[in-house]
């Protein structure tokens, strides 16, 4: 099966199992990306999001995410895809010019709900990216972001 190529940065190229990772994700409205350890989720996954964001200019990428993943969240979206974004964690946010990528750690979720919050009131819609979701355990602190 032939799978178009997403690949953004040329410097760091999808593979073929990744072209078909992120093909998936933008066909499907709801859905978990569970490629193998080592797969690049992060990667592919931030990748159909910038897609996304190519594609309509009133969308947003929200990123909840465990500290541990923090890092490299940053790195692909700083190295690979070359996007600015604000992060929102136990320490002061870090905000960056023009950026449409939010990434929220888990922890301070309710502490930045405001943010999500803001986005809508911009008329903007939001593409969600949760990363371990198992470890929010709460679902209305998930499912309460309309509220």
């Amino acid at each position: 099966m032939s799978t178009r190529d997403f690949t953004i940065n040329k410097q760091f190229p999808l593979t073929q199992q990744q072209n078909e990772v992120v093909e998936f994700l933008l066909k499907s409205p709801y859905c978990i990306n569970a490629t193998q350890t080592g797969g690049g989720k992060t990667y592919t996954t931030l990748t159909a999001a910038q897609h996304i964001l190519n594609v309509r200019n009133d969308y947003e990428c929200v990123c909840l995410v465990p500290p541990c993943a923090l890092k490299a969240f940053k790195r692909e979206l700083q190295q690979k895809l070359c996007q600015p974004f604000n992060t929102y964690t136990s320490s002061k946010p870090a905000l960056m010019n023009n950026a449409r990528f939010h990434i929220i750690t888990h922890s301070m979720l309710n502490k930045y709900i405001d943010v999500i919050k803001g986005i809508y009131k911009r008329g903007h819609s939001i593409v969600c990216l949760v990363d371990e979701y198992q470890i929010l355990q709460s679902y209305y602190l998930f499912f309460g972001l309309e509220t």
